[in-house]
């Protein structure tokens, strides 16, 4: 996984990584000198960009049905609302599915939020 962060951000202007601090420990120390930001997973934070997320896919804007991983992780997830403020996460099917595909493209846009946009604007 190391290898391949490092090779992307050779191929993308790099703006950083946005990851979930459950196991980071051990990728973080083979990857230094990539920006690193921590993504806290609380609907708070993933809401806005899981609904920026859904807006593209709906749009016709990412389209993943080329990659069969991506098909795969995107039907193994449900979206949930968790509260009253209508904030969103992404939730498993059945407990040995795996959404980790899901969880990765929501990190990467509330880094995307965090470092561009502003975190608590609405999407439209």
């Amino acid at each position: 996984i190391a290898e391949k962060i490092k090779g992307l951000k050779e191929k993308f202007k790099d703006k950083g990584i946005g990851y979930d601090v459950y196991n980071w420990k051990f990728i973080q120390p083979k990857i230094k000198g990539i920006n690193q930001e921590s993504i806290s997973q609380t609907a708070l934070v993933l809401s806005e960009p899981l609904k920026l997320i859904e807006k593209l896919f709906i749009d016709g804007n990412i389209s993943i049905s080329d990659n069969p991983v991506a098909l795969w992780n995107w039907r193994n997830s449900r979206i949930k609302i968790v509260d009253a403020a209508g904030n969103m996460r992404i939730m498993k099917n059945e407990s040995n599915d795996s959404t980790d595909g899901a969880i990765a493209l929501n990190n990467a846009m509330a880094l995307y939020f965090k470092q561009v946009l502003d975190p608590m604007a609405p999407v439209k």
